[in-house]
């Protein structure tokens, strides 16, 4: 969190301090805001490019029943996390999810009628609704509203 906020305090001061030496310039061809407000959107387009580029999840893959892609994702990020190291050493070759365990991997059903389309609707309401309960039970509560407060001053600091 503390990362967070630091990491949001120093866009800002960076974006103010953009505004400071673009604002007051006289560009005579266009406004100077014009310029300003193309630099304070290229990390944006920055970012939604680099979005592009990263793999999907090895869990969604498996919750959407694409094993083999999950798999190489797997490898992927092994080869990453141990540059250092040959391939050799991922030593995972093949996934499997058993029926008693799709449960916990969330596998998503699609397709159906519209009537088990709503009936999946309402249990992942309701599975939302547990886990938020969850947070404010008497083991999360204070962790919680603790979390939730600091998360509030931080936004209005």
């Amino acid at each position: 969190m503390s990362l967070q906020s630091f990491f949001w305090t120093a866009g800002r001061l960076v974006c103010a301090g953009v505004a400071w030496l673009i604002l007051p310039l006289d560009t005579g061809a266009f406004h100077s805001w014009r310029l300003y407000i193309f630099l304070s959107s290229l990390p944006a387009f920055c970012g939604a490019l680099l979005y592009l580029l990263l793999p999907e999840s090895p869990r969604y893959l498996l919750e959407h029943g694409r094993k083999e892609k999950a798999l190489r994702n797997l490898r992927l990020v092994h080869t990453i996390n141990h540059f250092h190291k040959r391939k050799s050493h991922f030593l995972i070759k093949s996934i499997r999810v058993d029926a008693v365990h799709a449960d916990e991997v969330g596998v998503v059903k699609t397709g159906g009628s519209l009537s088990q389309r709503w009936t999946r609707f309402k249990g992942h309401v309701r599975q939302l609704m547990s886990h938020t309960r969850e947070l404010y039970s008497r083991t999360y509560c204070r962790r919680t509203i603790l979390m939730s407060t600091i998360l509030f001053t931080l936004s209005f600091g």
